[in-house]
């Protein structure tokens, strides 16, 4: 039997698992990974994080005005950081996907399951055709 494994992550699971495909050369030991709605350009649910920081910053600023703030609110919202951390990763302009998107293309095929394929189409970048054409 091959020692090689096949994957098969959903959504940010995808992405980590590019990352040590690809970065970390876990492709000697996985030798297909199948992406089931992996954001592979980010994702627009990341933008809730933006909007979270917004209405912290307008009850901060509401607060230092005098004006009533329920405390939960404020405490529900600066809490979510530490729950959000990985929405944050999957930005389009984020840290984490342009890493993903200057790694060389390794010997493990991809498979897209599911996903935004009208993104993918839509451009004609190199990066679009090399996540197109992995291992093929």
């Amino acid at each position: 039997m091959d020692a090689k494994a096949r994957l098969g992550p959903h959504s940010m699971g995808g992405l980590v698992s590019r990352y040590m495909i690809e970065k970390l050369g876990g492709g000697k030991m996985v030798r297909h990974l199948y992406m089931c709605g992996t954001p592979n350009d980010g994702s627009n649910v990341s933008e809730v994080t933006a909007y979270r920081n917004m209405a912290l910053g307008l009850c901060t600023i509401a607060l230092n005005l005098g004006f009533a703030v329920p405390a939960l609110l404020v405490g529900v919202l600066t809490r979510s950081k530490t729950l959000t951390l990985t929405l944050e990763e999957m930005r389009t302009e984020g840290k984490f996907i342009p890493i993903l998107h200057k790694t060389q293309q390794p010997n493990t095929t991809y498979t897209i399951i599911a996903g935004d394929l009208a993104k993918y189409l839509e451009k004609t970048d190199e990066y679009v055709k090399k996540i197109m054409n992995k291992g093929l």
